[in-house]
């Protein structure tokens, strides 16, 4: 991986954001995959004359310097006995394999720090969105300790099964998140509440455990058995992500306006799957024992619009 100012990578990057262009968009105007060109961007892998020609095209970038640009970068691997191209690496999740990860954290804190979080993302009528999430992340900053660190996305293969992970450079101060080709593609279809809910669980582990993530460094050993459920990492991480899509106070105000709440409301109204708004709704009962009242979605006769939606569109 190239560094230092003269990269090419970067410097398309930086232009895609200037020019408010998501990675999917110009990728294809370039005629390259999401995959590509992220892998470009964060110069793991040597584009084409051609696409990166195109590219240069797009963002109005000086198609002859690019290029230039790009002949230094190959030379300068070669000179450090590199190979011409890098190929893209597969990441696994750090968070599982380290034993220094799981430390308990309170559930009334997660709730405080998603409600902290929250309004630093892109709201619409309150509410995230999967895409407009991910292009947003790299105008956000973490503190560790006395060091900041930027944030950054990719999209890159992954290792079997897992849709996306954060891994940290500590040289580069950089934590990155990454989404596999998969799960990218699957962000830009229509309501895509899964991958809302993966982005923000990922955004759990860079505010939950930014520091286990840079003592982990990749190197941990997996633990012996299963970690009891208040040390296990994941499921702070599931619980931070239900917070941060809907917070307490705004699924009570919800739920006060209509009278009454259920899962199929929370997952129109805040864009679930059904199974995290059962989850969510379960989580609030238990810490503000009997202030919900339930109202079963089966007895309706075939709505239109459900009550969340109404309210919400009423705002």
């Amino acid at each position: 991986m190239t560094s230092g100012r003269a990269s090419v990578g970067r410097s398309i990057r930086e232009r895609r954001t200037h020019c408010a262009l998501s990675l999917g968009v110009l990728a294809d105007r370039a005629g390259i995959s999401p995959q590509e060109l992220s892998a470009i961007e964060h110069d793991a892998q040597r584009p084409s004359d051609a696409a990166l020609t195109r590219i240069a095209t797009e963002l109005s970038l000086d198609v002859a310097r690019i290029h230039t640009m790009h002949a230094m970068a190959d030379r300068a691997r070669v000179l450090r006995g590199a190979p011409p191209e890098d190929a893209a690496a597969v990441i696994d999740d750090v968070l599982r394999t380290h034993p220094r990860a799981f430390v308990a954290r309170d559930r009334q804190d997660i709730e405080k720090l998603a409600a902290k979080v929250r309004p630093n993302l892109p709201l619409t009528n309150d509410r995230l969105f999967a895409s407009s999430l991910f292009e947003h992340l790299t105008q956000l900053a973490v503190r560790v300790g006395n060091d900041e660190y930027a944030v950054d996305t990719a999209v890159q293969p992954l290792a079997r099964r897992v849709e996306a992970c954060t891994r940290v450079d500590v040289r580069r101060r950089v934590f990155q998140i990454n989404l596999s080709p998969e799960a990218y593609q699957q962000m830009h279809r229509r309501g895509s509440p899964r991958m809302l809910f993966t982005i923000c669980h990922e955004l759990g582990h860079l505010f939950l455990h930014r520091s286990e993530l840079i003592a982990a460094g990749g190197r941990g050993e997996i633990p012996e058995g299963s970690p009891p459920r208040h040390l296990d990492v994941e499921r702070q991480a599931d619980a931070f992500a239900g917070a941060l899509i809907a917070p307490i106070e705004s699924v009570l105000a919800l739920h006060d306006q209509m009278g009454h709440i259920s899962a199929v409301d929370l997952s129109r109204g805040f864009g679930y799957s059904a199974r995290a708004a059962e989850v969510r709704i379960e989580t609030i009962q238990s810490l503000r024992p009997g202030r919900l009242t339930l109202f079963d979605p089966q007895w309706r006769l075939f709505p239109k619009l459900s009550a969340a939606e109404d309210v919400l569109k009423r705002r």
